[in-house]
């Protein structure tokens, strides 16, 4: 997949009663490692979002002219510098003080919505799929100086809501850190759509059907995500739960945890999804989104902070954190410590509670694991898993078509280890 990238704040100017607005941007794979390069030219186009009642709900979208005629991404290029007129949108905002939100996007292979990211890894002998480009979102606020973040918006599944997506911030520039990332993305819609759509038991992977069944039932469930980066795997998770067919009846709680640098935009995107959950009514139990830092090194030793080490988690989610082969001896460790801890917490409960008579499902430990593979040295995971004594319980894997190369994949996991 290709990705639209901010790699410069947008710059507004005026000039008398023209604004304009000048961008720099660029269109890359997950880790910035390739520019995209079409067989043929892609349009691209700006639109801008507006409010158009007081309570903000309504918003039309409108395609924004340019300086040249037309916006085109052709082979070869690693960067555009269009300056874009916005000076209806101005006249229209500078009064009532809205915000302005504003899309690049291409006209084709656009991965706007759940289901069209999801369509993309659907293999076919009839039709080749193509690989698709996430569009980049941006607010312009006319009391701020300088747009500091960029943000993805991700359509769910099933739902006509206009408002009814998932957005996630990135930072500005040319850092691979604090950016979302392949697997994450895919493993996040594959969820999505499992849980929010009615799917035939048949046709349902094993591994998301699994995953789904951890959520039925009347007891609280306590998920951890490793490596959480921006957030989109725990904090899609917290937006999915309500909306799962059927509802769910327990109460869910979801602690992200990473390395200090990724607290910052972690907390800002949990404040994201707080404010779109408050905006909707919804009678189902609520998720608690928390945050924690948790560096593998401490973890492997079975060194956790408060709220790692107060809860039995039910699973471990972690996605997109294979790729440094040097700090997976870290990471396996560091699952084996939560188990370890997991079996604490089990026999403590079991001393003063009938949850002894659960038997061995209270002593298993799950983990959820979604992972682009980039280069063999990671396969190396696998056997430390299994020396650890994880076992694989289902696997699948999806392919993810890139345009102008070859077809990469995300692969889904889910492991146990029993006591």
């Amino acid at each position: 997949m290709h990705y639209i990238r901010l790699l410069k704040s947008p710059t507004l100017s005026r000039s008398g009663k023209k604004f304009m607005l000048d961008l720099v941007f660029t269109i890359t794979t997950d880790l910035g490692d390739s520019f995209l390069y079409p067989d043929e030219p892609i349009d691209v186009a700006i639109h801008a979002e507006i409010s158009t009642d007081s309570e903000s709900k309504k918003k039309d979208l409108f395609k924004l002219s340019l300086e040249t005629t037309k916006l085109q991404w052709q082979s070869g290029m690693r960067v555009a510098k269009p300056s874009v007129d916005i000076s209806r949108l101005m006249q229209q905002t500078l009064n009532s003080k809205n915000k302005i939100s504003l899309c690049i996007s291409t006209e084709k292979f656009s991965a706007r919505t759940v289901s069209d990211i999801l369509a993309s890894t659907v293999v076919s002998e009839e039709e080749e799929q193509d690989g698709q480009i996430m569009p980049v979102w941006f607010t312009l606020n006319p009391d701020e100086a300088e747009v500091e973040v960029f943000t993805r918006r991700l359509y769910l599944p099933g739902t006509s809501e206009q408002e009814d997506y998932v957005e996630f911030e990135e930072e500005i520039g040319e850092s691979i850190a604090r950016h979302i990332w392949d697997a994450g993305v895919i493993a996040f819609c594959a969820i999505a759509e499992s849980w929010m759509l009615p799917m035939p038991t048949d046709t349902e992977p094993s591994g998301l059907k699994a995953l789904k069944k951890l959520f039925a039932g009347p007891k609280p469930i306590n998920v951890l995500e490793l490596g959480c980066g921006v957030g989109i795997l725990g904090g899609g998770l917290s937006a999915v739960i309500p909306r799962m067919r059927p509802p769910p009846s327990r109460r869910c709680t979801i602690l992200m945890t990473d390395l200090e640098e990724a607290e910052s935009r972690t907390r800002s995107n949990m404040s994201r999804l707080l404010q779109a959950r408050k905006s909707k009514s919804s009678n189902t139990p609520p998720v608690k989104l928390l945050y924690e830092n948790l560096d593998w090194e401490e973890g492997r030793k079975g060194e956790f902070d408060f709220e790692t080490q107060n809860h039995r988690w039910d699973l471990v989610m972690l996605s997109d954190c294979t790729y440094n082969v040097d700090m997976l001896p870290a990471l396996v460790e560091t699952l084996s410590a939560l188990h370890t801890s997991n079996i604490a917490h089990a026999a403590a409960s079991s001393s003063s509670s009938s949850e002894a008579s659960s038997g061995e499902q209270s002593l298993s430990t799950k983990v959820f694991l979604a992972t682009k593979p980039r280069h063999t040295s990671e396969e190396a995971l696998f056997d430390l898993l299994s020396q650890e004594g994880w076992t694989e319980l289902h696997s699948q894997t999806l392919p993810l078509p890139v345009l102008g190369a070859e077809t990469q994949s995300v692969d889904l996991y889910l492991y146990e280890k029993l006591q």
